[in-house]
């Protein structure tokens, strides 16, 4: 809304050419498929959580997070779930809400089988107090707020969220 206040810089291509050529290899370009941390989680028989990646164990006050969550459709779905991702204690301090894949992967797009790679920043708050605080993930309509149950080997519900992992807030 307002004019630069620097003046542009020009960049020429020959000077990034070489760097570019010798990092531009398909592994680079490619999503990558398989968690650095594994799990296999039921939710609701419609859907498995795979695993995740995290960028870090700590962050700071409003920093972010980088996670990303490996979806695998179980059954056909009707409903187009919303991912939540929670960092919280007696309140929510960091979250990231939505359709997966930013917005562009709903589940109803989902086929059996199907394993879909969703990405998502998670803002923490700047007035999060420092200590370690749990990091949960799962699914949830977004019209009735009803969310996918966790369910054991044995087929019983167990909770309505994952535990991934715990994040420390440095001061």
């Amino acid at each position: 809304r307002l004019p630069a206040q620097t003046e542009a810089i020009t960049y020429h291509v020959e000077e990034f050419e070489t760097v570019y050529d010798r990092s531009a290899r398909p592994e680079s370009f490619a999503r990558k498929s398989i968690p650095d941390h594994p799990l296999n989680v039921n939710l609701s028989h419609k859907v498995k959580l795979l695993g995740y990646d995290l960028d870090t164990r700590e962050a700071r006050p409003g920093g972010a997070l980088v996670l990303t969550l490996y979806w695998q459709a179980i059954a056909k779905m009707d409903v187009s779930y919303h991912v939540f991702t929670h960092l919280e204690s007696d309140r929510i301090w960091g979250q990231s809400d939505g359709v997966p894949d930013c917005w562009r992967c709903p589940t109803t797009e989902w086929r059996p089988g199907q394993v879909v790679t969703d990405r998502r920043k998670v803002p923490l708050d700047p007035q999060i107090p420092a200590g370690p605080y749990p990091l949960l993930v799962g699914m949830y309509e977004l019209e009735s707020g009803q969310r996918l149950e966790v369910i054991d080997e044995a087929g019983n519900p167990q909770a309505q969220s994952v535990l991934l992992t715990e994040i420390n807030i440095a001061p």
